[in-house]
């Protein structure tokens, strides 16, 4: 009897011990969730949300977990594509990890918020694996308007860089003719008399040329400064 209580005292130690392991370890991923920038949920096979942290619930506008948990999260967040259109659930590459039983990511599409407005993202899901067999997906998640806005300010910055060349360019081309006119018409008007009829229609030349130099330097200017 004495043996039998000490195997079962054990038991219950071991026991014990794996019990508050798992506590400790369900307390790391809880904290995990709950500290990430990221947006993560879960889904199962049928695409109903099973959990999601509070970050994804901030980016999607809802304030507590069960507003998503049992909702079919493809038609609450992902029903439709950047230009409006009807995004089918059979299309939707997320649900392929499941389906497929392979990870995907897309950086092209949109999720919709709670209040029906849109916004773009970045996303990764994966299949969740239990006893063997794919039973839903992992959906990570981040907001990337802040990333699209730097991307059109560089290309805007790059557009007009390329502008300023052209300007500067052409600028410097411009400039060497109208540094031929105006020499060419200083010579004329020295050799001109003043009653020479002609002369006035020299004077506008030589005046028009210098107007045009001077746009010249500030196209030059431009294209420096770009």
């Amino acid at each position: 009897v004495r043996e039998r209580t000490a195997e079962l005292e054990a038991e219950l130690i071991r026991r014990a011990r794996v019990e508050a392991e798992l506590v400790l370890r369900e307390e790391r991923i809880r904290l995990l969730l709950e500290s990430t920038a990221e947006g993560i949920y879960g889904i199962d096979t049928a695409g109903t949300c099973t959990f999601c942290n509070p970050s994804g619930r901030r980016m999607l506008g809802y304030g507590k977990e069960e507003d998503l948990t049992g909702r079919n999260m493809h038609a609450l967040i992902h029903h439709r594509r950047p230009d409006g259109s009807p995004y089918r659930e059979q299309d939707c590459r997320i649900y392929s990890a499941f389906r497929e039983n392979r990870g995907s990511h897309e950086d092209s599409e949109v999720f919709w918020r709670a209040d029906g407005t849109s916004f773009p993202v970045e996303y990764w899901s994966y299949p969740i694996e239990s006893m063997g067999a794919v039973s839903g997906a992992v959906v990570t998640f981040i907001d990337i308007t802040d990333r699209q806005k730097l991307e059109a300010q560089l290309l805007q910055s790059q557009k007009m860089e390329a502008i300023g060349t052209l300007a500067g360019g052409v600028a410097h081309d411009f400039n060497n003719i109208l540094t031929a006119i105006i020499g060419y018409g200083s010579i004329m008007q020295r050799r001109m008399s003043d009653a020479d009829p002609l002369k006035p229609s020299v004077l506008n030349i030589i005046e028009s040329a210098n107007r045009a130099a001077r746009l010249t330097r500030n196209l030059l200017t431009f294209g420096r400064k770009q």
